[in-house]
């Protein structure tokens, strides 16, 4: 297994180092064009919900993205201390129920091959996965 990790600050301006960090990853992994640009967006955008969200735009709270290459998979991992999510709401809704500005976990969802969230220890953790081509 091969794993990157960063702890950044959640200030927008770290979000252009954490795409060209995920797209680094996602290349070694052998996704396609598309799928890293997949994987590269559903992370930007799950970031800056944390930012949004999760931290209410303070600029200098702690996020950490984990990346792991593990056999047949790309593991992501975001970790946050910010306002707990709550699990009911974050069901995913279809595209006509969707509020305005709510199609972030919609994107993350049709991006990823799976998404899951949970808080543990008063962290908020974010799993997102993508899988390798079948051979």
């Amino acid at each position: 297994m091969n794993s990157i990790r960063i702890d950044f600050q959640s200030d927008p301006r770290w979000l252009c180092f954490v795409r060209g960090m995920v797209r680094e990853v996602a290349s070694a992994f052998g996704l396609s064009r598309k799928g890293i640009q997949n994987v590269t967006l559903a992370v930007d955008e799950a970031c800056t919900n944390i930012m949004r969200h999760g931290y209410n735009g303070q600029l200098n709270q702690s996020i950490s993205l984990e990346c792991k290459i593990k056999k047949g998979l790309l593991e992501i991992l975001l970790k946050d201390k910010g306002k707990a999510i709550d699990l009911k709401k974050m069901k995913s809704r279809s595209l006509e129920q969707v509020r305005p500005g709510g199609l972030g976990l919609f994107f993350i969802q049709q991006m990823m091959d799976e998404v899951i969230f949970k808080r543990s220890n008063g962290m908020n953790i974010l799993r997102m996965v993508k899988y390798g081509k079948k051979k």
